[in-house]
């Protein structure tokens, strides 16, 4: 963490900086401004070996007000609200746990499928704090900006969705020394390709270090536009917990010809130890283009 540490001190250095070069400034001009942005907003994490992490697209909309120290130093308070998205593919997946069937019998619960894959959503609303430098350039009523600053985000909807492809399930009985494969209302046999529900994922609240360039065009006395690049770097783990002893496919006793499927984030191989998906961050790279009016 001290290299997030020495981030903060930096803006908070720069927002000192700022406040007091204001102090030699009697204007004070003010902007209100309405954006959009995209398109990498994903939730980024480590998988294991022979699985991939696609990287979704998300776009997101805010409202920012924006107070000038002086002619070059602004800061500004957002809200916004941002989609991110991810797919995980595990391919050649093979696992076993120990559960009991309706009779209350041990045994191991055996599942394979050629592809695995859980697609996740995730929709936030940010409240981003920037500090913004401008400065004017060889063309006409324009100016190059840099801004760095801090976002807070909140979870609204978090989902996750999975699909298992040639989807095989077995019990082996320790006490029998036998591998049962079928029948099918027992819960075992060759399924094709199952896909389950869309359920709710389980995430906290994130924060992000923010950085923006770009360009800003005077329209005229009293409107702007800023067309630029950012960067949203999510800086804190956003799961809950440590992992969970669930299993990623999971026999259901009640219903044993469906099968629940649980988040890579809280399951792992053998329904214990480290999860499929750790440290996941959310984090969006993208375009941003911005609408001001000066109050």
């Amino acid at each position: 963490m001290n290299q997030y540490k020495l981030m903060f001190l930096t803006i908070i250095l720069l927002l000192s900086f700022g406040a007091v070069t204001a102090q030699n400034e009697t204007r004070k001009e003010q902007e209100l401004s309405v954006y959009g942005k995209g398109i990498f907003n994903s939730l980024k994490y480590k998988l294991p070996e022979r699985a991939e992490l696609n990287k979704g697209y998300g776009v997101d909309f805010g409202v920012q007000y924006a107070l000038y120290l002086n002619s070059n130093w602004s800061v500004s308070a957002g809200l916004e609200y941002q989609q991110y998205r991810s797919e995980a593919i595990l391919s050649g997946f093979n696992d076993s746990y120990s559960t009991t069937d309706a009779e209350g019998t041990d045994f191991d619960f055996r599942s394979s499928a050629d592809t695995y894959k859980e697609q996740q959503w995730a929709d936030m609303i940010n409240i981003p704090l920037t500090l913004r430098f401008e400065t004017p350039t060889s063309l006409s009523n324009s100016s190059i900006y840099s801004a760095v600053g801090f976002q807070f985000g909140i979870p609204v909807s978090a989902k996750y969705m999975a699909t298992a492809e040639n989807l095989k399930t077995s019990g082996y009985f320790e006490q029998w020394d036998a591998t049962l494969n079928g029948p099918a209302f027992m819960g075992f046999g060759s399924w094709g390709t199952k896909q389950g529900n869309k359920q709710e994922l389980d995430i906290r609240n994130s924060y992000f270090l923010l950085m923006e360039v770009g360009l800003k065009q005077q329209l005229n006395k009293k409107q702007s536009l800023y067309v630029g690049f950012y960067a949203d770097l999510g800086l804190n783990q956003i799961t809950k917990g440590s992992a969970s002893s669930s299993a990623l496919i999971e026999f259901d006793v009640d219903n044993p010809t469906e099968f629940k499927f649980n988040p890579l984030f809280y399951s792992a191989t053998h329904a214990q130890g480290e999860a499929y998906a750790t440290k996941p961050k959310i984090q969006g790279f993208g375009i941003k283009i911005q609408y001001a009016i000066k109050l």
